[in-house]
């Protein structure tokens, strides 16, 4: 293996940890948010971003670490090709998306739930 593997595999393996990290602490706060029956928007258009390129950078990772380890095949080719095709096209499709929406529009905006009632307490 050499050392721009190895920082490669570091790095994925790194942002990984953090992506569930932050997706764990999103939910959560989200979950909050909803019992409230208030969501933001911004929050809302982010986790749809973050959940792309997380799934986006574990094609990557699986990419990277199959070809250190010399996997080798159809199977890991259509992953190569295909695999890291659709990944991206989640993310840019969503980027498109979250540009679209944004467009004009006040992020500081909520969606409320239904049946709960503006400034109602549980």
């Amino acid at each position: 293996m050499r050392a721009n593997d190895t920082i490669t595999l570091i790095c994925y393996a790194l942002s990984l940890i953090c992506i569930i990290y932050i997706t764990a602490a999103m939910h959560i706060y989200f979950r909050k948010k909803y019992r409230e029956g208030v969501v933001g928007i911004g929050l809302v258009l982010g986790m749809l971003m973050f959940t792309a390129y997380a799934l986006e950078r574990l094609v990557g990772f699986v990419i990277r670490f199959g070809k250190v380890q010399g996997w080798t095949g159809y199977s890991f080719r259509l992953l190569q090709d295909w695999g890291w095709t659709i990944g991206v096209i989640g993310t840019t499709v969503t980027l498109c998306a979250l540009a679209i929406l944004v467009q004009g529009r006040d992020l500081g905006l909520f969606l409320e739930r239904p049946g709960k009632k503006k400034g109602a307490r549980r």
